[in-house]
């Protein structure tokens, strides 16, 4: 008996840390800190590891062809950019999750500098620890299921269940089906933010169309690849083509091409790097002209 108990103890202890641990994990994946925060109180996170959701403002290469530089990063905390040093170049635009090490650049007056160890789009890493904490759970619950199976059954001098009077036991009952979980809701309301500028089709089969632009990131490309902002259904247009960027601090935007096959033109000049919008730029990408307007 006394042997059993402990046994009991054991495993409620075992269960009892690994949903601990699974609790912990998933807090951790879920709370980024804020980029204000870093800027703000730079000495209650020097030298700790800590993780961000940013959008990518824009690059520094490093001076002299060396090891690749660094970046600048915003998020909805503030406008103020934190620099990150890293060894490989991220799109301009593009949010992602960063993990590093924040550390007090001495060039720079020992300003707040984060070094990176780890990019990751912003869900990767939170499904990474669903998978892990999901894991630790059904162990636990495992654990479980084979302490109960090993459970003694009924021990000697025990008396037998007594069925009610009149129990058919020959007799199958029917057990209603459980009740089905209600549709999901629809996809939730999207916050539309004017921009106050727009792009107006030019030429190709929606001439005369005009695009407002909401977001901090537009993306435009040729259907059946990845989900562009603004589709343009011509053979001449990659799927990936360009995207405008937005600018909350300096209010400008800025295009970029990413097509490897067709290049994209401003004012009939070819770019290679990101390029200010004025109110008026003409913008060719194929044979699919588009002006842009602001104002």
């Amino acid at each position: 008996m006394r042997a059993f108990t402990l046994r009991r103890i054991l495993w409620a202890a075992a269960c009892g840390v690994v949903l601990t641990a699974a609790s912990a994990a998933l807090s951790a994946a879920v709370q980024p800190v804020y980029i204000q925060d870093l800027l703000t109180r730079p000495e209650r996170y020097f030298n700790t590891t800590v993780t961000i959701v940013a959008q990518v403002r824009d690059i520094r290469p490093a001076a002299g062809g060396g090891a690749w530089g660094m970046y600048s990063v915003i998020d909805d905390s503030t406008s103020s950019p934190l620099l990150v040093r890293a060894t490989k170049a991220p799109r301009v635009g593009k949010v992602y999750r960063i993990t590093g090490t924040l550390v007090a650049d001495a060039g720079r007056d020992n300003a707040p500098v984060l070094r990176e160890e780890r990019r990751t789009s912003p869900g990767s890493s939170l499904s990474s620890a669903v998978l892990i904490a999901a894991g630790l759970i059904l162990a636990a619950l495992g654990s479980l299921g084979v302490f109960l199976w090993l459970k003694p059954g009924r021990r000697s001098g025990q008396s037998p269940r007594i069925r009610p009077a009149g129990e058919d036991m020959a007799k199958t009952i029917r057990i209603a089906p459980a009740p089905q979980p209600a549709a999901p809701d629809g996809a939730k309301t999207q916050v539309f933010r004017n921009l106050g500028a727009s792009l107006v089709l030019e030429s190709g089969p929606d001439k005369g169309r005009e695009y407002p632009l909401h977001l901090m990131r537009t993306s435009l490309g040729r259907p059946g690849g990845r989900l562009n902002d603004i589709e343009i259904a011509d053979a001449t247009v990659s799927k990936e083509q360009a995207s405008i960027l937005y600018d909350s601090t300096t209010k400008e935007f800025t295009l970029v091409n990413e097509s490897a096959t067709n290049p994209t033109l401003l004012d009939g000049a070819e770019i290679a790097g990101p390029a200010v919008l004025k109110s008026g730029a003409a913008i060719a990408m194929g044979k699919v002209g588009l002006t842009f307007k602001a104002g």
